[in-house]
């Protein structure tokens, strides 16, 4: 089955057209899209929120995106980072390491949020002691399967949101 075009223009707009340069032009391009359109609002959705897909340089102009986006679509942009966060928390939940690059951009997505007043220092800190502390098993000599003692990937991610 082929992809729609409007799904291709906004796959196009995201993970090829953003960067740091040109965010007001993308900005003015999306919000031309039919935002009535139930079926084109969610696949919006998914792309804004599927970060791995952009380069890593593209992160801070993906959320300087959001948070322009805010000011016209709030209902949108509160669909965006509550798909962030539920990503984070499958992140935590799977110990593969086929996902880590997934992770990580997530949770440098996420701090870019931050950074661009999206989301609350409140949060900020729950995700980082959830990072640490989630799946932890105290009582069973460090044989946790979800955070095994040798894995330091959940400090790398910590490390990535103080980094930013």
């Amino acid at each position: 089955m082929e992809t729609p075009i409007m799904h291709q223009y906004i796959e196009h707009l995201i993970f090829t057209e953003l960067t740091r340069k040109n965010v007001s032009n993308v900005l003015k391009k999306l919000r031309r899209i039919d935002w009535n359109d139930p079926e084109l609002t969610v696949f919006t959705i998914q792309t804004l929120s599927s970060v791995w897909k952009i380069k890593c340089d593209n992160i801070p102009a993906l959320a300087h995106l959001l948070t322009n986006l805010s000011q016209h679509r709030s209902q949108t942009v509160l669909m965006v980072m509550d798909t962030i966060l539920e990503n984070i928390r499958i992140g935590m939940q799977m110990n593969s390491l086929e996902y880590n690059q997934r992770r990580i951009s997530t949770i440098k997505y996420f701090a870019e949020c931050f950074n661009y007043n999206l989301i609350d220092s409140t949060l900020l800190f729950n995700i980082m002691y959830s990072l640490l502390l989630y799946g932890v098993d105290y009582n069973d000599a460090g044989k946790s399967s979800m955070d095994p003692p040798f894995n330091l990937m959940r400090l790398r991610l910590v490390a990535q949101i103080l980094h930013i």
